[in-house]
């Protein structure tokens, strides 16, 4: 059936060799590796939108920043130019949360110096003290007490999307605030929001090396996830870079941005089902 559907606001596809976006999306960055992984998206989503025009720099932004009706010129075509101010600069549709303050406050640095976009700094929440790797810690701690203001931020995130579309939810399976935290949130998001689409993108461990009780929270993560996410996409780090797949499966180095936009557009919507 043709035009878009009242249950999952999926476009057809008008000969595209992907699925639109079914809306807006809201992303929730967990522990250092989600939040530096999350940097890199949206510094990525940024670049390709400055290298796109049209309708799919219209579908980047709507997807993944708020950018104000100032933004839009009068034939509708969205604008996205190297310097403006920062009150028109368009807002990653992001929350930010770790157990230490230094990589949130990295990550807002890096994309404000950017010039291009900007995380909300209303949408961060940090403490003074890590996980030390104790996935109980960022569980059975750190949960209960960042539970409230975590799912409230996240609330606020998604009555700014005019049609929300889902969670995109960036981790690592090893530690013990993306590990722990993360999985805790996933299932408080799941009881807030029942009928969202949920993806968990998470950045499986090196075989061995980085942290003794990997294997421990990495188990625990899984088991955890498999009761409340819609989908979950499992990337191990290879090559110092944490948010690609393995060698064998790497896009071309020039179409990195549209690879995991498309990525994201087709896994989202499988999620309703």
């Amino acid at each position: 059936r043709r035009g878009t559907s009242p249950r999952t606001g999926q476009r057809p596809s008008q000969g595209r060799c992907f699925p639109s976006m079914p809306g807006s999306v809201v992303t929730v960055q967990l522990g250092q590796c989600g939040n530096q992984v999350g940097t890199e998206l949206f510094s990525t989503l940024a670049r390709e939108a400055v290298a796109c025009s049209g309708s799919t720099r219209d579908e980047i932004l709507d997807a993944f920043f708020r950018t104000p009706n100032a933004r839009r010129d009068r034939a509708g075509s969205s604008k996205f130019p190297d310097d403006f101010p920062e009150a028109s600069t368009p807002t990653a549709r992001a929350v930010l949360i770790d157990m230490e303050p230094k990589v949130v406050q990295s990550s807002v640095r890096i994309a404000k110096k950017s010039g291009r976009w900007r995380f909300d700094t209303t949408r961060t929440l940090a403490f003074q003290a890590g996980s030390g790797n104790n996935w109980a810690r960022g569980y059975n701690t750190y949960g209960g007490q960042v539970r409230e203001t975590a799912c409230e931020l996240i609330r606020k995130e998604v009555e700014q999307c005019d049609f929300f579309g889902g969670f995109l939810l960036l981790q690592s399976m090893a530690g013990g605030t993306g590990a722990g935290l993360g999985a805790y949130v996933a299932q408080a998001l799941r009881d807030e929001h029942p009928h969202a689409p949920l993806l968990n993108h998470c950045v499986w461990p090196y075989e061995s090396g980085e942290v003794i009780v990997q294997s421990y929270n990495t188990l625990l993560t899984a088991s955890a996830l498999l009761d409340c996410s819609g989908a979950r996409c499992a990337f191990p780090k290879s090559g110092g870079t944490t948010f690609l797949p393995p060698r064998s499966c790497r896009p071309p180095r020039s179409s990195k941005g549209s690879y995991y936009t498309r990525h994201i557009r087709t896994v989202l919507p499988l999620t309703r089902l």
